[in-house]
Order: C-alpha cells, then sequence, then structure tokens
C-alpha cells in the first residue's frame, strides 16, 4: 500500500466513457489533478493540419469551418463560387487563422496601393487601382485595420497624398490586396 518512501502510490483511475471508450490517468497523491502519460494527450492545436481553401476568385484563405464541399467542389464561404475539389490543402489551422501583419503603401491620392511585407523589402502584391481613396479606405477597415491605423492612414493621404499604412489581415477575409500568402 505504501512505497518505501512512506508516500501513498498514485491509484489508477479508469472511467468508461459513453462511447465505450477507456480513459486511464493516475491522480497525483497531493493534489487532485490528473497527470497524464505523454502518450494519452492530443498533439498541440498549431501543429495540427487540416483542409483549407484558398478560393481562385475572392483569394481568400479559410479554414475547414468555413467553405463547404458540395457538386464535386469546394464552395467558397466568403464568394460562393465553387472551386476544383483539387484546391484544398493541408495547411496547419494556425497558418490559417493567426493574424498576418503587413504594410500597405498608396500613392497617387489614394487610388493605388500594394502590400508589403512587414519587413519592407518583399512586396507581397502587385500594384491595384482604386476607384477612389474612399474605396482603399473601406477595403483597409474590412480587411483588419483598427481606427487609429485608419487615422493615420486620412492624415498621410491629407498632407502628402501617398504613404503607407501598418495593417493586421484578419482571417476568412477576401484577398482584396492580392497577398501572396506563400511570400507572408
Amino acid at each position: 500500500m505504501f512505497s518505501p518512501s512512506g508516500a501513498a502510490r498514485p491509484r489508477l483511475i479508469s472511467t468508461i466513457l459513453d462511447h465505450g471508450i477507456s480513459e486511464f490517468s493516475f491522480y497525483s497523491p497531493s493534489t487532485s489533478i490528473p497527470l497524464y502519460a505523454p502518450g494519452m494527450l492530443k498533439r498541440r492545436r498549431e501543429n495540427r493540419l487540416v483542409n483549407c481553401l484558398v478560393c481562385w476568385i475572392c483569394g481568400g484563405r479559410m479554414g475547414p469551418n468555413h467553405f463547404t464541399l458540395k457538386d464535386g467542389g469546394a464552395s467558397c464561404g466568403i464568394c460562393g463560387t465553387k472551386n476544383p475539389l483539387g484546391n484544398p490543402r493541408r495547411m496547419s489551422i494556425q497558418e490559417v487563422t493567426q493574424l498576418s501583419e503587413i504594410i500597405v503603401c498608396f500613392t497617387q491620392g489614394g487610388t493605388c496601393a500594394h502590400a508589403l511585407h512587414i519587413d519592407c523589402k518583399t512586396v507581397l502584391g502587385p500594384w491595384i487601382r482604386f476607384e477612389s481613396a474612399e474605396t482603399l479606405e473601406r477595403a483597409m477597415v474590412y480587411l483588419g485595420a483598427a481606427e487609429e491605423q485608419i487615422a493615420t492612414h486620412r492624415s498621410a493621404l491629407r498632407q502628402t497624398g501617398q504613404g503607407s499604412s501598418h495593417l493586421r489581415l484578419l482571417p476568412n477575409r477576401k484577398n482584396l490586396l492580392k497577398v501572396d500568402w506563400e511570400k507572408l
């Protein structure tokens, strides 16, 4: 009953779950927190690979909860278009759901813009022409710009008509700046 050191041995607890699967865990004698053997726990969520879709039409990158497989294709949850079944690919869930910080450079009174990596050297997408500066501003808000970032954008636009704005891209949005996800 007692180990040579005098401390009580951990009890082996076996519980039958609803699905008929046994789960074994050891309870620590000093606390009531179960201690699990290393092989008993699931892998970390960040390392898990899931089927993700990069839409051919809108360029949006989305996890498995934001697209459906039907009629021989993957339907985009953002724009609703049908992509071929070969388009979904295995990616880590962290790669799809984490925020990505980029810099949006704009010129010509806010009507042309493109995305740069946060290192300010790597170009992430081509120059894109917008109808007006307000359209670019709405696109930045949609992609995840905060109020302070929009205020900085407006002041640079008012002063010189060109500049750059930091932006955190939200997951599961249309790729309005045509960002190359491989470079990010």
